[in-house]
């Protein structure tokens, strides 16, 4: 077995229904977890008193404040307080698949970067595992554009960092953003890997969707996606940018489909979004890398007015 140590960090808030679950999940791993890092951003339920009552059992675990500053903060502060050659990040209602942590642990050597797992994808009518394992193979990263894609990039969770490339190149959340911050900290990651990415073949991270949001969450993140690329497309080299901008227009069609979705009139907010999804027309429909079932999306909201699909 790989002798390496793991820093897990837990950004949690009011999550008093999952946080002991979820801390729970990474405990009992025959020592391949050094430490699980809980920051808490201000809850005011029993998050804190469940948190301290755990921590006094369990002496890996370090508890932080987080000071109600939102997500990225809270990994933020984890990032800098972290110990472990490897940093993962463990959402407060998710959970980790115990008995696979040593199998995501063989992969963690001096000549990999990074490594993504498996993910089993919890929702109330169903149960999936999200195969990512197709989408990396065990080259030299290049240039980070070749790795881009929404299960990989887009979400932090389910993958391995290693430390010291977070803090030679000074990497962090962008907590400015308030939606897409887990894809600009992945692709910022990505430009700073020299070594190989690598693909674990079995599911560590449980993934539970949460379908809960309110309608102005939903909106609010639906409509980041204009600021959030422009940083993103900031920081990425001509070379990179096609790839970035295959994201770009999926993630403007993705959000045409959830305002045609809410029961609230978001005409206005849908035009924008059409007006600019054209300027990315003939790019993506032209694409090899694009999915049929996209650009047939693309096809239908860039023909059919708001009023007719709504």
């Amino acid at each position: 077995m790989i002798k390496t140590s793991i820093s897990v960090i837990i950004p949690v808030y009011n999550a008093q229904d999952t946080i002991e679950r979820a801390v729970k999940s990474v405990l009992d791993t025959a020592g391949l977890i050094s430490e699980i890092i809980v920051v808490d951003d201000g809850s005011d339920d029993r998050t804190p008193q469940i948190l301290k009552l755990l921590a006094s059992e369990h002496p890996q675990i370090r508890l932080f404040a987080g000071g109600h500053k939102g997500v990225s903060a809270a990994r933020n502060t984890g990032i800098n307080n972290a110990k472990g050659e490897w940093i993962t990040f463990l959402d407060s209602d998710d959970y980790i698949e115990t008995s696979n942590i040593s199998a995501a642990a063989e992969y963690l050597t001096h000549d990999t970067d990074m490594v993504v797992t498996q993910v089993t994808e919890h929702r109330k009518e169903r149960t999936k595992v999200l195969e990512r394992r197709k989408l990396l193979i065990n080259d030299p990263c290049k240039h980070p554009g070749q790795w881009l894609s929404p299960l990989i990039t887009g979400s932090v969770w389910a993958n391995f960092y290693r430390r010291d490339i977070l803090t030679d190149s000074n990497i962090s959340f962008c907590e400015q953003l308030s939606a897409y911050e887990d894809l600009f900290f992945n692709i910022s990651y990505l430009k700073s890997c020299r070594n190989s990415l690598a693909a674990v073949p079995v599911s560590l991270y449980h993934y539970f969707v949460n379908s809960s949001f309110s309608e102005k969450t939903f909106l609010r993140r639906d409509m980041a996606v204009f600021a959030a690329f422009e940083m993103i497309f900031g920081i990425c080299t001509e070379n990179e940018h096609p790839y970035v901008r295959l994201l770009y227009t999926e993630r403007l069609i993705r959000a045409m489909r959830h305002l045609i979705m809410l029961t609230g009139c978001y005409e206005n907010e849908y035009a924008k979004l059409r007006s600019e999804l054209s300027t990315q027309y003939l790019f993506y429909l032209f694409s090899r890398k694009a999915s049929i079932k996209m650009k047939l999306a693309l096809l239908a909201q860039s023909v059919y007015p708001y009023k007719m699909l709504h």
